[in-house]
């Protein structure tokens, strides 16, 4: 293994580490033992399985059990989660086990929720396999799945034990999957990493340098989960662009990526906060320029009316207020409260 980036996450119940290097892959029998984890239940999608299965099922525990689902956000359901129970149970896993989530968001996701509700928690040590989930999904202890009203409406916090990132098995992503981290990078950018975000403007291409825009976006999730684990405050700023992206995602049923849809989200909510006087003019297109680099879309044929039901499905609503996240500038974003008849504007 080449030589790794780690990230230490505080959270309370105490720490877990977060490995990122091109072959981290390797380090996972030592993380285990470390862990004390005798057996593992791995978790992973269909498409996942056939890339990537020959290189991690020589270094699992004996003993150990696959199950795999459908690729796709399809499977994001209650249902995938009651298989996977019944899976565990099936299969005799006890506390003393973990899942190992292996794959990208939608299986951090299903995996994480199953091992927060299965004997009421067992551990769960996450591996993605995408940029998006290796940047977004697979640190802070976020699980779910959607439900027909909206995104991420049933779920639970639950923290990994672990998150192994291991770069190389990102190479066999293709362009298309490789661009929603990026918008998910550019996110963060803008959020809190004015560096980071002029890396993305200024260069052609990212897949060489994985790496060095993964660590910064961990980094900066990490701050914000120590800050605020249970998102009931500051975490919030790491929804900017979310919003009205998940409610892109619905209205398309899901015929918009998730990155993408964060990508024409955050350039929506800064344009209307430009309207409001909040930020300076010309932000929005700033952003929306990074984004036209990569290949990334930043606008979207729905009308209020398409996005309405799914921005007010939304978790940040409270009562007949939304809250909406916007920057200042590239590196400081703020929230605020706003009746959501006003939201009509975007």
């Amino acid at each position: 293994m080449e030589d790794a980036t780690h990230i230490s996450v505080k959270v309370s119940n105490g720490q877990y580490n977060v490995s990122i290097g091109r072959g981290a892959l390797k380090a996972l029998p030592l993380e285990l033992s470390r862990l004390n984890i005798p057996r593992v239940c791995v978790v992973s999608d269909s498409t996942v399985a056939r890339l990537h299965w020959s290189r991690l099922s020589p270094i699992l525990p004996q003993d150990s059990a696959f199950f795999e689902f459908p690729a796709g956000e399809s499977s994001k359901t209650p249902e995938t989660v009651l298989k996977i129970l019944n899976f565990l149970a099936d299969n005799g896993f006890t506390r003393n086990d973990a899942v190992l989530a292996f794959g990208g968001g939608v299986t951090g996701d299903v995996a994480g929720f199953a091992a927060s509700v299965y004997l009421r928690g067992i551990r769960v040590v996450q591996m993605p396999t995408t940029l998006l989930a290796a940047i977004d999904s697979s640190v802070g202890g976020k699980t779910g799945v959607d439900l027909p009203q909206g995104k991420n409406l049933m779920g639970s916090f639950w923290q990994p034990s672990a998150v192994i990132c291991d770069t190389e098995l990102l190479e066999t992503l293709p362009q298309e999957d490789y661009l929603d981290g990026i918008a998910e990078a550019l996110k963060c950018g803008v959020i809190g990493d004015e560096g980071l975000f002029g890396l993305l403007e200024e260069c052609d291409g990212v897949r060489g340098i994985a790496g060095e825009i993964i660590s910064p976006c961990v980094s900066l999730k990490a701050r914000f989960v120590e800050m605020d684990e249970f998102d009931r405050g500051d975490r919030a700023l790491l929804n900017f662009g979310h919003t009205i992206g998940h409610a892109v995602e619905l209205a398309s049923d899901y015929g918009v990526s998730h990155g993408r849809a964060v990508g024409i989200g955050m350039v929506r909510m800064t344009r209307y906060a430009e309207k409001r006087g909040l930020c300076h003019d010309g932000l929005s297109n700033r952003i929306a320029n990074v984004l036209k680099r990569h290949g990334l879309p930043t606008e979207c044929d729905y009308s209020w009316t398409e996005l309405k039901n799914g921005i007010l499905h939304d978790k940040k609503r409270a009562a007949s207020d939304m809250r909406i996240v916007y920057p200042l500038e590239i590196g400081h974003c703020v929230s605020r409260l706003v009746p959501t008849e006003e939201l009509v504007e975007i």
